[in-house]
């Protein structure tokens, strides 16, 4: 028994020297690797290489003083972690520096940079209805503008000098808007006499016949810079003559020209300037990507109104996941000489879908005429005998 106890214990020391020569190894790697980051030497693994080896001859002497081996797997740790804790792996370095920001652009504004409640202010003054393609200005008015404004001060000398170089009959910003109610969006816009007046004003003193930024020049162009001062300036004065009242807008950044600032450089010269550089590039795509947002909304509207009444009554599960997936209802097409959407066919739906969706429909409207809820009026949807 005690010839194959120590056979035993041969063989056990065999595998632990195997591995503790593999550590070594690592170890040394390791120390390779770390002074060629840093540049800095650490004796401390080679220190304990020296204990290893003598213990390892100690323990293959005498049997008898084979439990002492059991003592190693701290040993193996102590060789490894003076590295790791004096050192910095370069993954720890990597986490510790500063995170990628998601910005595209300097001139672009993030969600955590907008207040809360500056949400409303997307449309800065209302000037240009949503989905339109800013249009540039002609070269005869750029020229014209340069050859009146040399520096800022100029600028800021015309303001507020009160002198007009344009008669208001000249200038087509805002032209047919008076005293007429402007649908910004999903917003109304209620633009005074007074407001366009003190708009076609500030226009005037700077010799501009239209609001027209130039998209191709760079944002602090001194062309650029007259048309944000304009902007930001009648912005804060049709704010305090109520225009944008019904738009929800927080009067508490009226004073805060940083942030107005910025919004203004994050719509205009970001926004727009990618608006613009893809119209370049494919006509009409700006159009289209507005048709397809519309549409997707809907098709999710659809599938919270369908999913919420299921889950409220109770449907079973099975009947649930189908209804929850967005892909399982229609992307109506739209036909705007109706005003009507035409429910489009899916092509991977069974026909028992197709039933199952126009019953949970019927069941859906006569249960709010029942409960005499007051909703909004859904879009019209038309079905025909060959949708598309």
């Amino acid at each position: 028994m005690n010839a194959k106890m120590v056979s035993e214990l041969r063989a056990g020391l065999a595998e632990r020297d195997q591995i503790i020569t593999q550590l070594l190894a690592r170890v040394e790697a390791m120390e390779v690797q770390s002074k060629k980051s840093t540049q800095q030497s650490d004796s401390a693994p080679t220190s304990t290489a020296p204990k290893k080896s003598a213990s390892k001859k100690k323990a293959s002497k005498a049997p008898a003083q084979a439990p002492q081996v059991t003592v190693t797997p701290p040993a193996r740790k102590q060789a490894i972690n003076p590295p790791s804790s004096q050192k910095t792996p370069v993954k720890q370095r990597a986490k510790s520096a500063t995170p990628v920001s998601s910005k595209k652009s300097p001139l672009q504004m993030t969600k955590q940079d907008h207040p809360e409640g500056f949400e409303y202010t997307k449309v800065l003054w209302g000037l240009i209805a949503k989905g339109s393609i800013p249009s540039p200005p002609s070269d005869n008015e750029v020229r014209a503008f340069y050859q009146r404004f040399r520096s800022t001060k100029e600028i800021d000398s015309a303001i507020k000098s009160g002198l007009t170089l344009l008669a208001f009959d000249a200038i087509d910003t805002l032209k047919k808007a008076r005293e007429n109610h402007m649908k910004v969006g999903k917003h109304m816009i209620h633009m005074s006499d007074f407001n366009i007046r003190y708009i076609h004003s500030s226009l005037s003193r700077l010799g501009l016949s239209a609001w027209k930024p130039n998209l191709d020049e760079q944002a602090d162009s001194l062309y650029n810079v007259a048309h944000r001062i304009a902007a930001v300036k009648t912005f804060r004065e049709c704010v305090a003559g109520g225009a944008y009242t019904y738009m929800n807008v927080n009067e508490g950044f009226i004073d805060n020209l940083d942030l107005l600032g910025k919004a203004y450089e994050h719509y205009v010269h970001f926004n727009w300037q990618g608006i613009s550089s893809k119209e370049r590039k494919e006509e009409g795509k700006h159009d289209r990507d507005e048709k397809r947002k519309l549409l997707q909304t809907a098709r999710e509207r659809l599938r919270d109104r369908r999913y919420k009444f299921a889950v409220n009554n109770n449907f079973p599960k099975g009947y649930i996941e189908v209804i929850k997936p967005v892909q399982a209802h229609s992307d109506d097409k739209y036909f705007p000489d109706k005003e009507v959407y035409i429910v489009k066919k899916l092509p991977f739906r069974s026909n028992a879908a197709n039933i199952f969706f126009r019953q949970l429909d019927e069941v859906i409207k006569q249960s709010e005429m029942e409960d005499g809820k007051r909703r909004i009026t859904p879009r019209r949807r038309v079905r025909v005998k060959n949708p598309p």
